[in-house]
């Protein structure tokens, strides 16, 4: 089916924000399906090149990155500003994929099989990879910063769940992440907003409050004046594990995990109320089962590198 040519299509429906009391716009939704277009033509060459065994280390993903900076530089104004959420959600979407491209490639290049004919020096690397995911986690934590303030968190899309779960994670990867931070912790208020609102939101919740608070920061949050308490609930330890919280029945479902080993549990010999938390690799791959299962007959996904 040939595409829409949206310089020839005069858009002219008005959008206007529910139950917001924002003042109606533009609704945009050829450009955004034209936009749309593009970008998934990007993510399935990178779907292509991570999973289906086309994966050249180094120069695809630096080919497959520079894709997605010229689509962002190519956008035209409607996606600066005060955008309707279906542009914001189509900007985090770039940003998820590239954390998808960047996040597990820490040792391809120099851990590739040497040869006689091989190159002495290993090639140079055009972009850091954790400079870039961390970025682009940022700017996910900036664009639901605008989402929230324009049309609140309740009402988001479900791939907002997916784009903010995945920025935290992101965030949390290096040895040198702060919990005060504060696109963290903006992120981390969103996320309670939008998680509430499904089963599979609850039990991401769980996941990330546990892997949060196994960084062991508490403390900073708790002696943080400047912190709210909503906050402090969310991220702090409890002093000795005593009491129970209202986030504990956000766990219900996550039995799932360990009733299976191809669903790969939440933890050895842990429950689902008192584990370690998990990496962005391991969420990842949580979030697969528990959003849609996983088909025995199927071989693993592929993993470029160890996460």
């Amino acid at each position: 089916m040939p595409r829409v040519d949206r310089d020839s299509v005069q858009d002219q429906l008005i959008w206007q924000p529910y139950p917001s009391h924002r003042g109606s716009r533009p609704s945009e939704i050829s450009l955004y399906f034209d936009e749309a277009c593009n970008l998934s033509t990007i993510a399935r060459d990178i779907s292509r090149s991570t999973f289906g065994g086309e994966w050249s280390p180094g120069s695809s993903r630096e080919i497959l990155y520079d894709q997605l900076l010229r689509w962002r530089a190519l956008l035209p104004s409607e996606f600066e500003g005060d955008m309707p959420p279906h542009l914001i959600l189509l900007l985090m979407r770039q940003h998820t994929l590239t954390i998808n491209l960047f996040s597990c490639i820490s040792d391809d290049v120099s851990k590739a099989p040497k040869t006689p004919e091989s190159p002495r020096n290993s090639p140079e690397i055009k972009y850091n990879p954790w400079n870039v995911v961390q970025i682009a986690a940022r700017s996910i934590a900036a664009l639901t910063r605008l989402h929230r303030r324009e049309y609140g968190m309740s009402r988001a899309h479900p791939f907002a769940l997916y784009a903010i779960n995945l920025a935290l994670f992101t965030m949390m990867e290096p040895t040198s992440f702060d919990i005060l931070d504060q696109d963290f912790l903006s992120l981390a208020s969103a996320l309670s907003i939008v998680a509430s609102h499904s089963a599979l939101g609850r039990n991401l919740f769980h996941i990330f409050r546990q892997s949060a608070r196994a960084k062991a920061q508490g403390d900073r949050i708790r002696n943080a004046t400047s912190i709210p308490d909503e906050l402090k609930d969310l991220l702090a330890e409890e002093p000795n594990n005593q009491g129970h919280s209202r986030f504990d029945e956000y766990a219900e479902g996550l039995e799932k995990l360990n009733r299976d080993e191809k669903y790969h549990g939440i933890g050895e010999n842990n429950n689902v109320q008192n584990y370690p938390g998990l990496g962005l690799s391991d969420m990842l791959d949580r979030y697969e089962s528990l959003s849609l299962g996983k088909d025995s007959m199927l071989t693993e996904r592929h993993r470029p590198a160890p996460c």
